[in-house]
């Protein structure tokens, strides 16, 4: 290997950061002019995936709002006056770039762990569909409030006036949403501020194919109804939040005593992000039953 291209850098523990970057990570070398990877600098990279990750979940949820529309189509196809319903261009467009494409997003993240090009592109989506699912599920909540305190007549929101839908689980139960919220910003505090266990050669011995198949394990016996979905979810999402979260972080760390390359920086940041969400996600399903 030329001396140039620095050392091959396989990550230990658990994580799909560990993953991302098997045989395909390299340290650079020590006189290189290459910028090496920052812990620092990905937090702040992390953070501005937060903000627009908020920001976009904020515009769908007005859009929805206002409009009191149904629709999952994105804010901005809204605007443009695009919709996924119509078999065009900018239907195939606000189709793949709206609430959509968390599809085509969560095809190309699996995609991405092998063809390393495609992950980011695939976190994009992901994390936009997300987004805009987000908004239009808080969206929802709002209008079923709105519509069950009188402020719209509900002959013009009848779609929200069932009070056994997901709106009103999500409106009922605004004290689990704010808990889940807790929960999940206290595990990602809990991931990014220890220290401990963070030396670089420190392995986790859970690894992720035995994680992969308590995984399997779980929704077998879930789809067989021999077990109910909310221990599942509940016992998921403290896996996540205080076993698989953490060794992403601590990879994260590694990457920066390796001295990856900092284009890494954005990988770890999305995937710490992603699973933060996916903790969230799973307190607020058990909870709520949705």
């Amino acid at each position: 290997m030329s001396k140039s291209k620095g050392r091959w850098v396989n990550l230990h523990g658990m994580g799909f950061l560990p993953l991302l970057g098997f045989a395909t990570m390299r340290s650079l070398p020590e006189k290189s002019e290459g910028k090496a990877f920052s812990f620092t600098f990905m937090e702040w990279h992390m953070l501005l995936i937060g903000v627009l990750f908020l920001a976009d979940m904020a515009a769908q949820t007005c859009w929805t709002v206002h409009m009191r529309t149904d629709s999952i189509d994105a804010w901005w196809a809204g605007l443009l006056g695009w919709s996924s319903y119509d078999f065009n261009a900018r239907g195939i467009i606000a189709g793949v770039f709206g609430a959509l494409s968390a599809a085509p997003g969560l095809l190309l993240f699996f995609m991405g762990l092998i063809f390393k090009r495609v992950f980011l592109p695939g976190m994009v989506l992901l994390l936009n569909g997300l987004a805009v699912l987000s908004g239009v599920g808080l969206g929802d909540a709002i209008l079923y409030v709105q519509v069950r305190n009188g402020a719209i007549s509900a002959d013009s929101a009848d779609a929200w006036a069932n009070p056994y839908s997901r709106a009103a689980a999500i409106a009922d139960g605004w004290p689990v949403v704010v808990a889940a919220v807790v929960f999940a910003a206290a595990a990602l505090a809990f991931a990014l501020l220890s220290r401990s266990g963070s030396d670089v050669t420190d392995t986790i011995q859970i690894g992720g194919g035995v994680s992969s198949f308590i995984g399997l394990m779980g929704i077998t016996l879930v789809e067989c109804g021999l077990m109910p979905t909310t221990p599942v979810l509940v016992a998921i999402a403290v896996f996540v939040a205080f076993r698989w979260l953490p060794g992403e972080v601590r990879a994260a760390r590694e990457c920066e005593a390796r001295r990856v390359g900092a284009v890494w920086e954005w990988h770890a940041a999305s995937l710490i992000w992603l699973e933060t969400l996916f903790a969230l996600s799973c307190v607020i399903a058990s909870a709520l039953d949705i």
